[in-house]
């Protein structure tokens, strides 16, 4: 594997696989400036990453995608579509089922969200 010096990664152990996953999202945590377009790819990005993880359970998984519908919804501005997505991932957190790792992501995913909620873009 090759890593970029400027690079901010972190290491989870994947413990179904047995291996080392690399946790780009926290690139994206690291470097949360940029404006809405580039934002909402970076949220996309990790939620798609959710959506498609097959240990994640299906009715999270939609949930998810639900949330990423809302954020590319344009009869709405920016903050709003932020609060409905975070809405849509809020009503799946409490699910006992989610792996630790899926719920770190949408915790990071729901934190940039925030930021867009708050006008900080």
């Amino acid at each position: 594997m090759k890593y970029r010096e400027d690079a901010v990664t972190d290491f989870i152990p994947d413990a179904l696989n047995n291996r080392v996953v690399t946790h780009e999202p926290v690139r994206a945590m690291a470097s949360a400036q940029g404006t809405w377009e580039e934002r909402r790819a970076r949220i996309a990005q990790i939620l798609e990453t959710v959506v498609n993880d097959n240990t994640t359970p299906r009715n999270v998984r939609k949930a998810v995608k639900e949330a990423m519908d809302e954020l590319f919804n344009e009869r709405y501005s920016p903050s709003v579509r932020a609060a409905n997505a975070i809405e849509k991932i809020e009503e799946v957190l409490s699910d006992g089922n989610i792996p630790s790792f899926t719920r770190t992501q949408l915790w990071l995913a729901i934190s940039l969200l925030e930021s867009i909620k708050a006008g900080q873009y």
